[in-house]
């Protein structure tokens, strides 16, 4: 990870930790602030990688795929924005689904790691039943609006501080 990387990722876990608390100190509107901000994070990934599609994968092994997450991506950016200020149900489902994807796949790449005596696979796998157990939370509290958002925050919290763990971590290989 290069100097740049390091502080936009020192940057990144902050901020993400005061938004988290900020949307803790407001439940009501923390749900409709969840709902933008997976928005929006879903949009500019989508659009990023579409970005390097066009600018250097597409002349690439395995370049349709990149094409493929790209336009996924995007439009889950753009199809959870439709829902913004309606239904909450469909919002709450959509924070279990993206929970359960994630706990899944760090879950068998921590095992896979653990198969090829990899050091990280320890992380990894924790980071995949935390986030399982908040997808199983949210699938608990799913009648109390205000329970889901705490339980995104502390996922959001969770992820910046792992986000800020990996800056600080020691890395095996030299970057020159």
């Amino acid at each position: 990870m290069s100097s740049r990387q390091r502080i936009q990722n020192i940057v990144i876990g902050l901020i993400t930790i005061v938004v988290s608390i900020f949307m803790m100190s407001l439940p009501e509107r923390g749900y409709q602030l969840a709902a933008l901000i997976i928005s929006i994070s879903f949009t500019v990934s989508g659009l990023r990688t579409l970005l390097y599609y066009f600018t250097m994968s597409r002349f690439m092994v395995g370049g349709k795929r990149i094409l493929f997450r790209g336009l996924i991506l995007l439009d889950l950016g753009l199809f959870t924005s439709t829902f913004i200020n309606s239904s909450k149900f469909y919002m709450i489902l959509y924070i279990v689904i993206i929970h359960a994807i994630a706990g899944a796949i760090a879950t068998l790449k921590g095992r896979q790691a653990k198969q090829n005596d990899a050091p990280s696979w320890k992380l990894s796998m924790v980071y995949g039943v935390v986030n399982l157990l908040m997808a199983l939370f949210c699938i608990i509290f799913i009648q109390s609006t205000d329970m889901i958002v705490y339980i995104y925050c502390a996922g959001l919290i969770y992820s910046a501080v792992m986000r800020l763990y990996s800056v600080f971590r020691r890395t095996e290989i030299v970057y020159v």
